[in-house]
């Protein structure tokens, strides 16, 4: 689906990316306008968590461009890549356990660097964002639940302050409730206009916060439009993500 150049947040452009001889990648390109929330979908090993590697630049594309409001980021360094102003939420949470709730925020502090009229994620924000975080600020996150641990992957990403937020799998492994609030703090983000790649297995989840879906299959892109087309389009859910 075509957007104006002057309003993406993220363009990703025909990009190819391998795991040494193994083509996993081919040709995708998608685009993030500014305060949207884009869905990618796909089945599982499809190619979405290797769509987020190449943006975060854990692996290096072979071909393409990867733009953040207009500047290239493809095969930068992904400590670079996290300075220019993407956040990431890492499929399995992936917290420092031997850390406290406080420590693991305090690693990933960055002021933000361009205006911006949204206000800075600092401490008292992620805390206001996620108040069970603040009461146990000084637990070892090795022993929160799967559920308090989500919160501060969440949390640790946004207090990088960043432009554009990558979510992956954010719901997985969450009970029911838990998957709701996970739900309603996205939809809270975008109301205050994060620009936010949301990769999900959960189609619901997904429709419900999406403006714009990509789904991906076998390393292409095989749709890429309004999210309102596919909660009406149930033959192609079912063609390309095997579910009615």
């Amino acid at each position: 689906m075509a957007t104006d150049p002057a309003t993406q947040a993220l363009a990703v452009s025909d990009v190819d990316a391998y795991y040494g001889d193994s083509h996993v990648l081919h040709g995708v390109s998608f685009a993030l306008e500014e305060g949207h929330l884009l869905g990618l979908l796909g089945r599982n090993g499809a190619g979405k968590t290797t769509c987020m590697s190449s943006i975060m630049g854990f692996l290096k594309p072979r071909h393409g461009s990867i733009r953040l409001f207009g500047e290239e980021i493809a095969g930068l360094a992904p400590d670079t890549i996290a300075h220019r102003g993407i956040g990431l939420v890492p499929q399995g949470r992936r917290v420092f356990r031997s850390l406290t709730v406080q420590e693991n925020l305090s690693v990933a502090e960055q002021r933000r660097k361009r205006a911006d009229s949204r206000p800075e994620w600092n401490f008292e924000r992620v805390y206001a964002l996620f108040p069970r975080l603040k009461e146990r600020q000084a637990q070892l996150a090795g022993s929160l639940s799967g559920g308090e641990q989500q919160m501060l992957a969440i949390g640790r990403a946004l207090m990088g302050n960043p432009r554009v937020l990558l979510m992956d799998e954010p719901s997985e492994g969450l009970a029911p409730q838990l998957v709701a609030e996970v739900g309603r703090t996205i939809a809270q983000l975008k109301a205050e206009g994060q620009s936010i790649v949301l990769v999900e297995q959960n189609i619901k989840l997904t429709l419900d916060l999406a403006d714009e879906v990509v789904i991906i299959n076998t390393g292409r892109v095989a749709f890429n439009g309004c999210a309102d087309m596919v909660k009406s389009d149930h033959a192609l859910i079912a063609q390309q993500l095997g579910v009615f």
